[in-house]
C-alpha cells in the first residue's frame, strides 16, 4: 500500500512532510521511466523536447508565447483555456526555455494536487479509512504520463485537489476561489460549483438563511468561466468561440446521453481500431464509470454521508460532461475520455468504498492500471495516439 514514509534521499535537516516526499518521488519516478523508455527506443533529447511538444502541449505552447490569434493555423487555440499557458508565460520570465517552465509547473503543481486530494481525504474520519488506496488508484491510472507532460493534468488536479481540501475544512471562500481558477484551466472547471453548493445546501448546522448567504460564492466559479467567455468575445468577436474550434478542429460536439451512450456500445460491438486499444479503454472506462456511480450509493447506503454525497454530485456531472461528447466520426467523441476520467476524483474514492478497502483489490487494480500506463509511455515515445 502506499508507504508515506520518506524515501532517504528526501530526507532533510528540517524533515519533509511524508505525503510531499511520497508524491515528489512519484514524478521523478514518472520522469525516469520516459528517460528509460527513451534510451530504449534511441531518443535523445531533441527528441524528448519534440515529443514533450506535441498534440495538445504545442497549443497550450502557442498561447504561452503568443496569447490568442483569431486569424492564421493557431485560431483554434482558443479551445483550450488560459490559466495554464499564462501561469507558464510568467515562470518564462525566469525560465525562459518553453519546455523546461511548463514542465516546472506542471511537476510543481502534481505534488501539490496529489498532496492537497490526500489530505482532503484524511481530513474527513469518514474517508480517511482509505485514502492512501484512494491515491494508489489515481497514481496508477493508465494515463498518469500525463500528470508529467506539458498538459493541464497536474495544474488542474493542483486546483481541483485544493478546492476540495479547502471545502470539507468548511473554507468556503477560498473553496470557491479555487473553482474559478479551474474554470479558468479546463472546461469541467466549473463543475466544481455542483459539489460547493451541495456541501453548502446540506449543512444542517445553520439556518437555511445562513446557507442561502454562502451559496452567493457560488458566483466565483460562474465569474471564472464567464472571464473565458469574455476572451472568446473580445479576441474572436464570439462568446462561444471555443465551441466553433471544438467542432471544426476536433469534430467534438455535446450530444444527448440518449445518443452517445448506444453508440458507444456500438462501437465496443464492433470497434474501429484505428487508434489502437486506447479508443476501446476510452469507451469502454466510461461506461464503467457509469456503473461505479450508480452502486456506488446503493451499495454503501448505510455510510452515505455528506461527504460522499457531495463528492457523488461532483462525479455525476463530470461524467455527464464527458459521456455527452459526440463527434461526427466514428469512435472520435469518446477519445482521450481516459485521461479526462483521471481528474474525475470522486471516481477514485467511489471505487475504494466499493471494494471496502480491501488492499489486495485495490493492489490488483493498480497493478493493470501501471501495466497500461508503461504502455501508454511507450506509444507516447513512439508518437502513436496515447489515449
Amino acid at each position: 500500500m502506499l508507504d508515506l514514509r520518506p524515501p532517504a534521499a528526501l530526507t532533510v535537516r528540517r524533515r519533509i512532510p511524508r505525503d510531499v516526499a511520497v508524491f515528489t518521488a512519484y514524478q521523478f519516478a514518472l520522469i525516469a521511466i520516459v528517460l528509460v523508455v527513451a534510451a530504449r527506443h534511441g531518443v535523445g533529447i531533441h527528441g524528448l523536447s519534440y515529443r514533450f511538444r506535441q498534440w495538445d502541449a504545442s497549443w497550450l505552447l502557442s498561447i504561452a508565447h503568443h496569447g490568442y490569434q483569431p486569424d492564421g493555423p493557431r485560431g483554434p487555440a482558443i479551445a483550450f483555456f488560459p490559466l495554464y499557458p499564462a501561469t507558464v508565460r510568467a515562470v518564462m520570465f525566469f525560465v525562459p526555455k518553453d519546455v523546461v517552465a511548463a514542465f516546472l509547473v506542471t511537476a510543481v503543481a502534481s505534488v501539490v494536487g496529489h498532496t492537497a486530494f490526500y489530505r482532503a481525504l484524511r481530513s474527513r474520519p469518514e474517508l480517511a479509512d482509505g485514502a492512501a488506496s484512494v491515491l494508489v488508484l489515481l497514481l496508477l491510472w493508465p494515463t498518469t504520463l500525463y500528470f508529467s507532460l506539458l498538459y493541464t493534468e497536474g495544474f488542474y488536479l493542483a486546483l481541483t485537489g485544493g478546492f476540495l481540501w479547502f471545502l470539507f475544512a468548511d473554507r468556503i471562500g477560498p473553496a470557491a476561489a479555487l473553482a474559478a481558477l479551474a474554470a479558468l484551466t479546463r472546461q469541467p472547471g466549473f463543475l466544481c460549483a455542483v459539489p460547493l453548493a451541495v456541501w453548502v445546501a446540506s449543512d444542517v448546522r445553520l439556518p437555511w438563511s445562513r446557507r442561502a448567504r454562502r451559496l452567493g460564492w457560488l458566483a466565483l466559479p460562474a465569474a471564472g468561466y464567464a472571464v473565458f467567455l469574455v476572451i472568446n468575445r473580445v479576441v474572436y468577436g464570439s462568446w462561444f468561440a471555443f465551441v466553433h474550434e471544438l467542432r471544426t478542429h476536433w469534430y467534438k460536439r455535446t450530444a444527448p446521453l440518449t445518443e452517445t451512450i448506444p453508440t458507444a456500445v456500438r462501437f465496443l460491438r464492433d470497434p474501429d481500431w484505428y487508434f489502437g486499444w486506447t479508443n476501446i479503454a476510452d469507451h469502454a472506462l466510461v461506461l464503467v464509470a457509469l456503473a461505479v456511480f450508480v452502486a456506488w450509493p446503493i451499495a454503501c447506503r448505510r455510510r452515505f454521508d455528506r461527504c460522499r454525497w457531495a463528492l457523488l454530485a461532483w462525479g455525476a456531472v463530470q461524467w455527464m460532461f464527458i459521456a455527452s461528447s459526440a463527434s461526427s466520426k466514428t469512435g472520435v467523441g469518446w477519445i482521450s475520455s481516459t485521461r479526462y476520467l483521471m481528474l474525475v476524483l470522486p471516481l477514485f474514492v467511489a471505487i475504494v468504498d466499493l471494494v471496502r478497502n480491501r488492499r489486495w483489490i485495490v493492489c490488483s487494480l493498480g497493478a493493470i492500471g501501471a501495466l497500461f500506463a508503461l504502455m501508454v509511455v511507450e506509444r507516447w515515445m513512439n508518437r502513436h495516439w496515447t489515449a
